[in-house]
């Protein structure tokens, strides 16, 4: 990139940045919270329910989903890391 182009795109690509940090931080923190539910079942089956059964599908979902988002946001930085 040259300097003036660099100039006309780094506001975006901060931007871009910082959406990518929140989007790591939201999969890392799901990730961790799936496993903990996981672990707990594991440790005592008696203790599965259909409650944590549920959570555990809406965080496999939110975390496939804010995978999408994170590609998506990692493409648009690179597309503009190439012009």
């Amino acid at each position: 990139l040259t300097q003036i182009r660099m100039k006309e795109v780094e506001p975006e690509m901060n931007k871009l940045k910082t959406e990518i940090k929140k989007s790591e931080g939201r999969i890392e923190h799901w990730n961790k919270e799936k496993a903990d539910l996981l672990e707990e079942i594991k440790k005592n089956p008696f203790h599965y329910s259909r409650q944590r059964n549920e959570k555990i599908k809406e965080l496999t979902a939110s975390i496939e989903s804010e995978e999408k988002t994170w590609l998506d946001l990692q493409s648009q930085l690179e597309k503009i890391q190439k012009t």
